[in-house]
């Protein structure tokens, strides 16, 4: 993976400005476009995509501190990406801070360089003092990314959506969330949250610590969820957390034990490799939660026993179970990324969840915990 950067500046936050227009859609128009062709020859040398080509309409999705404008040219890659944003749909005519272009190549025959002439056009002209422009290139996934950050504009390529992971394009609204969250009082957390008798909590650990099982556990015994894996919280005295992907992973050991899921699973074809993916918006529609405050910050292990327990902590044991994962997946920011986490694992009391091996006593053990944190 490589990246190209224009000449940086400061990014300022840009909260409830309203955003005309998309990044580059007036340069992308065209449906194949040669790497020496600039920009802005681009629609009047090619034909335009159709309207079939793109999905129906974009959609405007608030997570919170943020709202995100999400146009996705590509009816495979407009299922695929919001899908798992059902829950977070507002009013289209909510003033966005974000504008995020995702495009299907095969499907819409806009070719990679599209996105790389409009960079080299856009990295000469004057118009770009004091700004950041990003072009990330990942050949061995075929995807493209450019990045107008002082905008607030991205635009991603994908070479074919059909054969591209669901976790390929979960992480590029993902990363875009990420690029807005700079110098604001809110971020991307690698974590799940759960809620239960009015208590909130989060539960952190590296991939593997049972976070993704223990909530598929805990929704079928009436906890609801605002996220399996990665979540936005507000930085506040007393941190917010919001729903960003509804979605739950379940290996096939997680299948068998929760069989309710099996129906709702999005990608039947998956290699055993990848676990299945199921939609909460489908499976619990009324368990997704948002917006909800935080009690306590649990970092989870597999413990291997039968039973689980939960036991005081401190604030440096949770740090180190959230920011490694944190600032590894969301790759760019680290230090600022570090300080969220130090701040968020700072300002709730600590616990340690060692999950044991019977995970209908687990979600018992953390029901019974959460009552007796209640505010």
């Amino acid at each position: 993976m490589r990246s190209t950067h224009s000449p940086a500046g400061r990014i300022s936050p840009r909260p409830n400005t309203r955003l005309s227009g998309w990044p580059m859609d007036s340069d992308l128009t065209g449906a194949r476009v040669d790497a020496r062709t600039p920009s802005s020859d681009i629609s009047a040398r090619h034909p335009p995509v159709s309207p079939s080509q793109k999905a129906t309409r974009p959609v405007t999705a608030a997570f919170g501190a943020i709202t995100v404008r999400i146009d996705t040219w590509g009816e495979v890659l407009s299922s695929v990406a919001l899908d798992p944003l059902r829950h977070a749909i507002v009013d289209p005519s909510t003033p966005v801070d974000l504008s995020l272009l995702m495009l299907d190549g095969k499907e819409t025959g806009i070719e990679a360089e599209a996105l790389t002439s409009v960079f080299a056009d856009r990295a000469r002209g004057a118009d770009i003092a004091g700004r950041s422009l990003t072009l990330t290139v990942n050949d061995e996934l075929q995807t493209r990314c450019l990045v107008d950050a002082a905008r607030q504009r991205v635009a991603v390529w994908f070479a074919d959506a059909a054969t591209a992971p669901e976790w390929l394009i979960y992480d590029q609204i993902r990363n875009a969330l990420h690029l807005a969250s700079h110098d604001r009082n809110f971020g991307l957390f690698h974590a799940a949250a759960l809620r239960y008798a009015g208590t909130g909590c989060l539960i952190t650990g590296k991939s593997g610590s049972g976070k993704s099982t223990l909530t598929a556990a805990a929704v079928t015994h009436g906890f609801e969820m605002a996220g399996d894996d990665f979540v936005l919280i507000e930085t506040l005295r007393r941190p917010r957390v919001h729903a960003v992907f509804d979605t739950i992973k379940l290996d096939e050991r997680g299948l068998a034990k929760f069989p309710r899921y099996r129906p709702f699973v999005r990608n039947p074809g998956r290699g055993a490799e990848h676990k299945a993916i199921v939609h909460a918006f489908d499976a619990a529609p009324d368990q997704i939660a948002t917006g909800f405050s935080l009690d306590a910050i649990l970092h989870a292990r597999l413990s291997g026993d039968e039973q689980s327990r939960i036991v005081a902590s401190t604030a440096s044991a949770a740090y180190l179970a959230l920011a490694p994962s944190t600032t590894f997946l969301l790759r760019t920011r680290g230090r600022e990324v570090g300080t969220k986490c130090m701040l968020l694992a700072g300002c709730l009391p600590a616990y340690a969840f060692e999950i044991g091996t019977d995970l209908d006593a687990a979600v018992a053990a953390l029901a019974a915990f959460m009552r007796e944190l209640r505010p």
